[in-house]
């Protein structure tokens, strides 16, 4: 089937005629490295990791670029998988412009129904399943009258219907109770919004758990009294405010804007087009 999937790969390839592809999966990235190695195609090849932490299938000759979520990945990709040093960016994980677009809190709180001066609690009821997401919502509000929750629900569930602003909620939440997949945790840091990790399924979601929980950006909840670790750190201003920085200092801004001067400066290089 891979076979075929390189087939089907290459027909659009053909059909769109790129100048740079941006692979933001490792299937997709073995098959473009197996059509250059082939001579089926001449593209420049980004590889694009939506993770905190890269594996070995990510590394496959001829990719031009790897663009990483943070700095500090690079260690292992040079050591451990002996990617070149000079092919390596870390220009962060692309996300939508208004993750990062300045913001009225009290506007925000005023149409959707919320005090804006309480403490609030963002739980994407994705990460927990409907069941418990409802008994863990009770005991939060049993514990802590004096906080507001948000509970935000998958498209498939008849408990509430799919948002379109996630981001205003990010932005007047003191904290998000989610899994850590790539895209929710690049979206966090953008919002300055510490992180409470319900649970990671072991690959690449307990590694971005590991990797925040190492620079403190996020809590690990235990599963019998995940209620209070997050009453207990919202109660805790001041931990709260350090792990708000955190997130801040992990921000890579304006990823996709560099991301696309990569490709444009890929391109214009192997053009022999140094005239910029």
């Amino acid at each position: 089937s891979n076979t075929m999937m390189s087939a089907k790969l290459l027909d659009t390839i053909n059909e769109y005629k790129p100048d740079a592809i941006i692979m933001c999966h490792p299937f997709v990235t073995t098959m473009v490295s197996k059509l250059r190695r082939q001579h089926k195609i001449d593209v420049k090849a980004i590889s694009l990791i939506t993770d905190y932490d890269a594996h070995r299938t990510y590394i496959v000759p001829y990719v031009d670029a790897y663009v990483l979520a943070e700095p500090d990945m690079a260690t292992k990709l040079i050591d451990e998988y002996g990617v070149d040093k000079s092919i390596i960016y870390p220009l962060g994980i692309p996300i939508f412009d208004r993750f990062t677009e300045a913001f009225d809190k009290k506007a925000i709180c005023e149409r959707e129904g919320l005090d804006p001066n309480k403490p609030t609690i963002l739980l994407m009821a994705g990460s927990f399943g409907v069941t418990s997401v409802l008994s863990f919502y009770k005991a939060l509000v049993e514990q802590a009258p004096e906080m507001q929750f948000i509970v935000i629900t998958g498209r498939n569930t008849k408990l509430l219907y799919f948002v379109k602003n996630v981001e205003d909620y990010m932005h007047i939440s003191d904290l998000i109770v989610t899994k850590p997949g790539g895209l929710t945790v690049t979206e966090s840091l953008a919002c300055s919004l510490p992180m409470a990790i319900y649970s990671a399924f072991p690959g690449q979601e307990r590694d971005n758990a590991e990797f925040l929980l190492n620079k403190g950006a996020a809590i690990m909840l235990r599963k019998k009294t995940g209620a209070d670790d997050i009453v207990n750190l919202v109660k805790d201003k001041e931990k709260l405010d350090e792990m708000k920085e955190k997130c801040r200092e992990l921000h890579r801004p304006d990823s996709a804007e560099k991301i696309f001067r990569l490709a444009q400066k890929l391109c214009n290089d192997s053009k022999g087009g140094n005239d910029k």
